[in-house]
């Protein structure tokens, strides 16, 4: 496990409401940083939280054939009242697993990794969409409750499992993720950030252009630039001199702000000659957001290298009122790590 939560004022520490998902994205942020950098420690910390999720939550679903779940324990987080499966969780810890394959391969066996992505398979609907969730004891798949960022995750998982495993199942069912966002957003003025989905979306356009796959292209594009519009056109108009200049959501905590320059920059890969207007403004939105959040590491000290939820100009000034802002979580880091590898391998020196 990671430290979860730490409070940068008191030193507190808090793994009350550790969640999965979030540890798997951390292993996949981490392993694209040593594929970049091969430092050794960084090594030794991912076999130790990859050896982690598989032995505490990779596990069977009831009596389902052929498919191995992440588990979300509640032994793990108590926030919880009971045990379940999550499509992001085991999206993202799918991801996570791959991403280690590139670091180590056979960390873990083929056989688990397609386990997986069967059960990812299982949770999706006909029309494309999932269940968010498999609640065991006779509940079974459930959809009661629906998260924008799951279905991206899914994607992303099941295309970068086709990469491993080139069977066609897992890059067929990730186009029907994508092409049911595209089409049930398609009339939408305004869609979510979901920066998910476009990671997924420059994944899956790479790898049909490389191998002369049959998709809807112009569809998951089109979906792809209303994303990107949306982020842009939300981006808050502060002059330089305001402390938050650079940052892309209302708020500007963080890791909003990381999130969208990873769909940012994942989708300006996709965009060719005849879109420089919109690489341009992607460009542009891209380089102030990163400075953004480079403004906000923390520079010096106990915490060095670390990304609070905001921008803190004097952590001695702090108020009551203000106490989140001393907030670092795993989640904050990962995701500004994933945007500061990104941005460099896109545009160059950070």
């Amino acid at each position: 496990m990671f430290d979860y939560e730490v409070n940068m004022l008191n030193g507190r520490v808090s793994d009350r409401n550790y969640n999965m998902l979030r540890h798997s994205g951390t292993i996949y942020a981490l392993a694209n940083y040593y594929l970049e950098n091969k430092n050794s420690k960084s090594l030794k910390t991912l076999e130790q939280a990859t050896q982690y999720l598989k032995s505490c939550c990779i596990k069977p679903v009831d009596n389902l054939k052929d498919i191995l779940g992440v588990w979300s324990l509640k032994s793990i987080n108590k926030s919880m009242n009971i045990d379940q499966l999550k499509l992001g969780g085991t999206g993202l810890g799918l991801v996570a697993l791959l991403s280690m394959e590139k670091v180590k391969p056979g960390t873990t066996d083929a056989d688990t990794l397609r386990k997986l992505g069967n059960f990812i398979i299982y949770l999706q609907k006909d029309e494309g969409n999932f269940y968010s969730k498999y609640i065991p004891s006779g509940v079974g798949r459930d959809d009661s409750w629906t998260s924008l960022y799951y279905p991206g995750e899914a994607a992303l998982g099941l295309v970068m499992l086709y990469e491993y495993d080139p069977q066609p199942k897992w890059f067929n069912h990730a186009v029907k993720v994508l092409t049911y966002l595209s089409e049930s957003r398609k009339n939408d003025k305004v869609v979510p950030a979901d920066h998910w989905a476009l990671l997924a979306t420059s994944k899956i356009i790479e790898i049909s252009k490389k191998q002369n796959l049959q998709i809807p292209t112009g569809l998951i594009v089109g979906h792809g630039k209303q994303v990107v519009d949306s982020i842009v056109s939300g981006i808050p108009r502060y002059t330089e001199s305001n402390p938050n200049y650079g940052c892309l959501a209302r708020g500007c905590r963080t890791t909003p702000t990381s999130t969208r320059l990873e769909g940012l920059i994942s989708f300006y890969k996709v965009l060719g000659p005849e879109d420089n207007e919109l690489k341009e403004t992607i460009s542009n939105a891209s380089k102030k957001g990163i400075e953004f959040i480079i403004k906000t590491q923390v520079k010096e000290g106990k915490y060095k290298g670390a990304i609070p939820q905001g921008y803190i100009p004097d952590i001695n000034q702090l108020k009551k009122s203000q106490v989140k802002l001393a907030i670092v979580r795993i989640d904050y880091v990962q995701h500004a790590l994933s945007a500061f590898l990104d941005y460099k391998k896109v545009f160059g020196k950070l």
